[in-house]
């Protein structure tokens, strides 16, 4: 195996993860600013995760067609301009093109990256690999956040070009950096045959993403309203406990996961990660102050990792129809999730504060037994791509 593309693989994922962090303190103060209320903050978070889901299994595909390489400089070029486009918007409805613009061009990269490394790798050393890109996505989101907090001092429009110059700083480097890599080989399927055929083998491996990610940003969306609530926690305190789950979920996703995965196989580090996270989910409404509070959120990070990067192993194993289809069909489901779980924990939290995390408790035990069930039979073996 060749760790130098993946090398560059890792840089890159951080590098957008970053510029893509930098822009989230300051975005719902922007959009204050230009006389937007708390529902213009949400449709427009949402509104990028919604062409997420619609984008990314077609540049997936696409990237099987025509390469990786490609499809990846176009993502991270397209994501760039639509950071520029947001910090130059005087208008909603100009806020709300560049977060479209954004969503479509912005689910070309991950599911490209992976894919890229899913052709690179054996079966045998993809869990490593996609692990050490997982590292690159957590710690660009630990660190971006931070330089955008930094940089909004100068003016909330500043962290937008900033991201903007990272992104097209990115998209150099990868340009210069990353070998083009192989052609796609095999039997040449329409897109609706491939996205069939990738739906029938890995639909536990999409539904198990979905279920993961919706009770992770359920927890998302209502923590700094706990925090502030059950303990008076300060923004500072807060962004400092999910600095500290990046930092953990990006370890474990580094290197400990894969041996797991080594030693025990992607189904059995599934089914664990699903009981961290609901031990996580549990314990945060019954914590009685704020270092059990931050012990919790170490379960959050490890049961993330862990999920994450075993679904992501399984379903690039059992790309039959090709890398890029494959994720970017998980890709989509991710996205999915994160348009309704916002939504979804903060009714739960209005209802009553316990409720998102009682409800994220829930969810993770569904998806063990579908973990149980599902992936008992549904073993999907190393495949070759199908262009």
């Amino acid at each position: 195996m060749d760790k130098r593309p993946l090398f560059i693989l890792f840089l890159t994922l951080f590098c957008v993860m970053t510029g893509f962090g930098i822009i989230i303190p300051t975005l719902p103060y922007f959009t204050l600013l230009l006389h937007g209320d708390a529902r213009t903050v949400g449709f427009l978070l949402a509104s990028y995760s919604a062409m997420n889901v619609v984008c990314a299994p077609f540049w997936g595909r696409f990237s099987d067609r025509i390469g990786r390489k490609p499809v990846l400089l176009t993502g991270i070029v397209g994501l760039g301009i639509s950071f520029v486009l947001f910090g130059l918007g005087h208008e909603a409805w100009q806020l709300f093109a560049a977060r479209l613009l954004g969503g479509a061009f912005g689910a070309a990269a991950l599911p490209t990256a992976m894919a890229y490394a899913g052709d690179i790798t054996t079966p045998e050393s993809r869990g490593k690999a996609i692990g050490m890109l997982g590292a690159g996505l957590g710690l660009g989101m630990v660190v971006g956040p931070a330089i955008g907090g930094a940089f909004s001092s100068y003016g909330l429009q500043v962290p937008f070009f900033v991201a903007a110059v990272v992104s097209l700083l990115t998209a150099g480097f990868v340009a210069i950096a990353l070998p083009r890599g192989q052609a796609v080989a095999g039997e040449r399927l329409g897109m609706l045959a491939a996205f069939s055929l990738t739906g029938r083998t890995l639909w536990p491996f999409y539904l198990l993403t979905f279920i993961q990610m919706l009770a992770f940003t359920n927890m998302e969306a209502t923590f700094v309203l706990f925090g502030k609530d059950r303990f008076g926690l300060t923004p500072m305190t807060i962004g400092l406990m999910f600095m500290a789950m990046g930092f953990v979920s990006a370890g474990f996703q580094g290197g400990g996961v894969a041996r797991l995965m080594a030693r025990f196989g992607e189904t059995a580090v599934t089914r664990a990660g699903c009981v961290v996270l609901a031990f996580g989910f549990a314990l945060t409404p019954v914590a009685s102050n704020p270092w059990q509070l931050l012990g919790v959120f170490c379960f959050f990070g490890i049961g993330s990792a862990l999920l994450r990067t075993s679904l992501s192993t399984g379903v690039s194993k059992g790309a039959a129809a090709g890398q890029g289809t494959a994720m970017g069909l998980m890709q989509s489901c991710d996205s999915l999730a994160r348009v309704f779980g916002p939504a979804v924990g903060g009714m739960l939290y209005y209802m009553a504060p316990r409720l998102p995390y009682e409800a994220g408790t829930g969810i993770m035990a569904i998806a063990f037994l579908l973990a149980l069930v599902a992936l008992g039979r549904t073993q999907p073996q190393a495949a070759p791509a199908h262009a």
